[in-house]
């Protein structure tokens, strides 16, 4: 699953990156994707203020990805 970014989604000097987190079946059987979301707000230009958003969200999603269980 690949994440993706959405400049001034939230409000002018925004970035927020979306990441698709994990898959289960929800409590009415329907397949249920789980998102995590970081917003950045800065007064810098767009694309600058969104890599830095995807950095975060990189490590952010590393760290996640350590503690979740295997299998």
């Amino acid at each position: 699953m690949q994440s993706y970014y959405v400049a001034d989604e939230t409000e002018d000097d925004s970035c927020t990156v979306r990441t698709p987190h994990r898959t289960y079946t929800d409590s009415v059987g329907e397949e249920t994707t789980e998102l995590f979301q970081l917003t950045v707000y800065a007064p810098e230009p767009g694309r600058q203020l969104c890599g830095t958003a995807a950095e975060l969200a990189g490590g952010v999603v590393r760290n996640i990805a350590k503690r979740l269980p295997v299998g």
